[in-house]
């Protein structure tokens, strides 16, 4: 009795979602910013109704990665180079 077992081979294949799947939203009409005296034209993808210029000021949050806290193998490893550079 034979106790080997092959898959079969596989062939992968990968497919863009279509348009129907997923629409991206825009706003046909030809629109202008809102603030009195701009006459810049929006963008179709611009969900607002002012130009960047004249959008409500918001702080701007960045988020970083969190260094990595040392763990006592590392700070062995950092003494040592200290020690060896100076």
């Amino acid at each position: 009795m034979d106790s080997t077992f092959s898959f079969p081979p596989r062939r992968l294949t990968a497919v863009a979602p279509s348009a129907a799947e997923r629409p991206v939203a825009r706003d046909e009409r030809a629109r202008t910013c809102d603030a009195p005296g701009c006459e810049t034209h929006l963008s179709a993808y611009n969900p607002g109704t002012t130009c960047w210029q004249h959008e409500p000021w918001r702080p701007y949050v960045q988020h970083a990665p969190r260094k990595a806290v040392p763990t006592s193998d590392d700070e062995t490893v950092l003494a040592l180079a200290q020690r060896s550079a100076g």
